[in-house]
């Protein structure tokens, strides 16, 4: 999309009352590579349009983290503290075979960069069990990395083999059984990392947007994407706006 139609679109959905705006696409992070513009350059014009609006970046790979877009999101409060990074493996000889541009060792680097510099950042990341050639001892490494770095939760899949791909005829894909205890065993962690960060906002001023009503309040979403519950709101707020957090019921938190 050209700078000029992401102006307009943003001028659009401030008009139209909309609180938050998500930038995202296939490989975010190589926006503007055709024109030698970059993502962080988008992001400060589009910020600097003055609409108030809070803006939150979708998947981006690690080789889009720049020191650039990472310091725009640490020094501007119009930017989410939020990244949601594919990992899919921890296991270099798995992203090797599945093609992915980074290791191990490359991908810890770029979210410790990030983490370093943003207060507040909340990280989530994919992960892909049973690719063919994940044997036990390569889940084992994506659990340890995973449990290295300072994620707030996990988006866990279970390798499907797509017809007409490289990996849908690649030997060693795990029984289907084993890739569902894995997606198990991630998910837990995940459950845990998330209830876990929602207590750690108990007593906290957060800054919101409300989501939609329901029966029992309304649903908001902090900066930092969690979940945030309004009990006892009939009615969506406009804006941005801050609640404070009382108390955490799972992932979510709950403003009173």
């Amino acid at each position: 999309m050209p700078v000029e139609a992401a102006e307009a679109a943003v001028r659009a959905a401030a008009e139209a009352g909309a609180a938050e705006v998500v930038l995202t696409g296939v490989d975010l992070g190589a926006w503007g590579k055709e024109t030698g513009d970059d993502l962080a350059g988008l992001l400060s014009r589009l910020v600097g349009l003055g609409t108030g609006l809070r803006f939150r970046l979708s998947s981006v790979e690690p080789h889009g983290l720049t020191d650039r877009l990472v310091g725009l999101m640490a020094d501007s409060p119009d930017v989410c503290p939020h990244l949601h990074v594919p990992l899919q493996s921890g296991s270099d000889r798995v992203l090797a075979a599945m093609g992915r541009p980074y290791d191990s060792v490359s991908f810890a680097a770029a979210i410790g960069r990030a983490a370093g510099r943003v207060p507040g950042l909340a990280l989530g990341m994919d992960v892909i069990c049973g690719f063919p050639g994940e044997d036990e001892a390569a889940f084992e490494a994506t659990r340890s990395l995973i449990a290295a770095l300072p994620f707030t939760y996990l988006h866990v899949f279970p390798f499907s083999p797509r017809p007409g791909t490289p990996a849908a005829s690649m030997p060693g894909a795990a029984p289907r059984t084993e890739r569902d205890r894995r997606c198990r065993v991630l998910r837990g962690t995940s459950s845990a990392a998330r209830a876990e960060h929602a207590s750690s906002l108990v007593g906290r001023n957060v800054e919101v947007v409300d989501v939609r009503g329901r029966s029992e309040g309304v649903e908001s979403l902090a900066a930092d994407y969690t979940r945030v519950m309004r009990p006892g709101v009939q009615e969506p707020r406009p804006g941005r706006f801050e609640v404070k957090v009382a108390a955490a019921d799972g992932a979510a938190a709950v403003a009173g």
